[in-house]
């Protein structure tokens, strides 16, 4: 009897609300792609803007959130996104994106339908009329991603991570955030070189891990943890300012 009762008790559990597993973020000077992926089919999302402040959002009907629950982004028009169970039964989960200004945006779905890409474009950037100068300082936002990537960083140093999916995430964010400040960089200005170079660093050091992990050997392994210990030390003083007063005081 044991066993039919078992499994006449299986028969009548409620299984589990898919979740939403992750989200990944890649960048160009046209605009920022996010990357959905869930643990099942995702529906079409019908993304909407809200203005003061300027942000988008998109229903997941019959989704959970998943472990993560707000990314920083700090690239283009993004600044970062965020999710939360909207509504528990039946479970609906909304994801807004926190945006910096208004900008354009496009869906692009893929044929198996368990991940989906909100792309936004990246806004002109206005100028004041006096100088000529941007309006908004993108390399504020490029700093606050380089200090959120910091424990990352500091997995390398000790040799125990990121797994081979974050560091590929690491990479694709390293790479656009280093193109983002090149772009910045040519200000002129102590801060925006020092992003830049600590952006730079970033980068080397992620493919130093990637080159470690696949030949295998001791002097590269070394390579890649004095990589990441100099990375560290580069966004300390982007930071810091050289352990004096900090870059940006009103953070």
């Amino acid at each position: 009897m044991i066993p039919i009762v078992l499994s006449l008790a299986l028969a009548g559990a409620v299984p589990a609300a898919p979740s939403l597993a992750g989200m990944s973020v890649t960048g160009s000077s046209t605009g920022v792609t996010l990357r959905f992926t869930a643990s099942a089919p995702l529906p079409a999302p019908e993304v909407r803007q809200l203005q003061s402040p300027a942000r988008l959002y998109f229903d997941l009907p019959g989704f959970v959130p998943g472990p993560t629950r707000r990314w920083a982004v700090g690239l283009g028009a993004v600044r970062q996104v965020r999710s939360a169970l909207n509504q528990p039964d039946p479970p609906l989960t909304r994801v807004v994106i926190d945006l910096d200004a208004a900008a354009s945006w496009r869906v692009e779905r893929s044929p198996d339908g368990l991940e989906f890409a909100v792309v936004v474009a990246t806004p002109a950037v206005p100028t004041h009329a006096a100088t000529g100068a941007p309006a908004v300082d993108r390399t504020r936002q490029i700093a606050a991603r380089l200090s959120s990537l910091a424990p990352a960083l500091e997995a390398m140093r000790a040799w125990n991570g990121p797994s081979d999916a974050e560091l590929t995430t690491v990479i694709a964010e390293a790479e656009a955030l280093a193109d983002a400040a090149r772009a910045a960089r040519m200000s002129g200005t102590r801060e925006a070189l020092l992003v830049s170079g600590a952006a730079e660093a970033l980068l080397a050091a992620a493919k130093a891990r990637t080159a470690a992990l696949s030949d295998g050997r001791e002097q590269s392994r070394l390579n890649a943890i004095s990589a990441a210990a100099g990375a560290l030390l580069l966004i300390e003083l982007m930071e810091t300012k050289g352990g004096q007063t900090p870059f940006f005081p009103e953070w």
